[in-house]
């Protein structure tokens, strides 16, 4: 599983079918392998999966950071859809939270798209964490977008101690939507 992030404290997901996450909590400031308090889990849409998390104690010159990747489980690579909402403490992350990429991406074959639509965020039909990166010549490849990873800023959102975290698996159409999906 791809890990970018090192830090003190983590949390992963792993869903096997429907979504498949990796999810990190850690903070910025932090230099330790990860631990995961969230063990791994399948997750059919639609599903509400709600944990509690715990942070340590931090200062105003530190961030939190949420890491997540995601995917929708499908045999091909197969186009993309808004069908997964994530929150922090009852606070659903939009645009200005995200931190790891623009909001705004092309795909191989000219379509533009946008990683967000309010407070939902989008989800390739992919059959691994990796195709839409390396099978450049896909139409629906979004090499260079970093497709399935997700880091945003909580900080606003959190306090030390026990915060809960929702990721809404949000129903899933049987086929991808046209045009990469909407």
């Amino acid at each position: 599983m791809k890990n970018d992030m090192r830090l003190s404290r983590s949390a992963r997901l792993m869903a096997i079918a429907g979504f498949g996450w990796l999810a990190t909590l850690g903070t910025a400031w932090a230099a330790a392998a990860p631990q995961p308090i969230i063990p791994a889990l399948t997750s059919l849409a639609p599903a509400k999966i709600r944990r509690g998390l715990t942070v340590p104690p931090f200062g105003a010159e530190h961030q939190v950071r949420l890491s997540l990747e995601s995917r929708i489980a499908w045999k091909t690579l197969a186009g993309s859809n808004p069908w997964i909402r994530v929150a922090v403490n009852g606070n659903f992350l939009t645009k200005q939270d995200l931190l790891n990429k623009r909001d705004e991406f092309r795909l191989r074959s000219g379509l533009d798209g946008t990683w967000s639509h309010g407070d939902r965020w989008r989800v390739l039909y992919s059959p691994d964490f990796e195709q839409a990166v390396k099978d450049v010549n896909h139409p629906h490849a979004c090499p260079g977008g970093d497709p399935y990873h997700y880091v945003w800023n909580i900080t606003p959102y959190v306090q030390p101690g026990k915060n809960r975290l929702l990721i809404d698996n949000l129903q899933v159409l049987a086929k991808p939507g046209p045009r990469g999906g909407r």
